[in-house]
């Protein structure tokens, strides 16, 4: 479930309203609420990626040729973020490129930059931040940031008609 302030809950209501109001004359909520769960075409960077996950992405025989300082790297980072990594935050992401950088590290890149990305859903698309540095345009390039994240339930439209 999505959790969305007052005043984003307008903004939803708003968009429902103008998109889906023979929905709402028919008091179709579950309809709208799969509509606005599906996947837009939009990418944004995921917001947490726990570590477990971000290992995934590391290529075997890079991770191995990893010298001690950057293993050393590594092991500080998920010791001092143990539940995970905020992709929308360069930082994190750049800790990354850094420790596998050069072409030793072109395959983990690769992989991690998948990892971090993610399709909105029609729900996150209405909240997404757009059109300045260091949000993108919603391109796999450029992932957009997200401000509101989940899936839309029934109870997140009731709310959003109700405001």
């Amino acid at each position: 479930m999505a959790s969305m302030t007052a005043a984003q809950l307008v903004i939803f209501k708003d968009d429902i309203e103008a998109n889906h109001q023979s929905l709402i004359d028919s008091g179709r909520n579950n309809v709208i609420a799969d509509i606005y769960s599906t996947d837009s075409d939009n990418t944004v960077w995921r917001d947490l990626i726990e570590p477990e996950e971000a290992g995934l992405g590391f290529d075997g025989e890079e991770f191995d040729g990893l010298t001690t300082a950057n293993t050393n790297r590594l092991t500080s980072w998920f010791a001092s973020l143990p539940t995970g990594f905020i992709a929308s935050r360069k930082d994190h992401r750049d800790l990354f490129d850094g420790v596998f950088s050069g072409a030793g590290g072109a395959n983990t890149r690769a992989n991690l930059a998948i990892v971090w990305r993610r399709f909105a859903n029609e729900l996150e698309k209405v909240f997404v931040v757009t059109g300045s540095t260091p949000t993108g345009d919603g391109s796999d390039g450029l992932p957009m940031t997200l401000v509101v994240e989940g899936d839309c339930t029934i109870q997140n439209v009731r709310d959003a008609l109700a405001s």
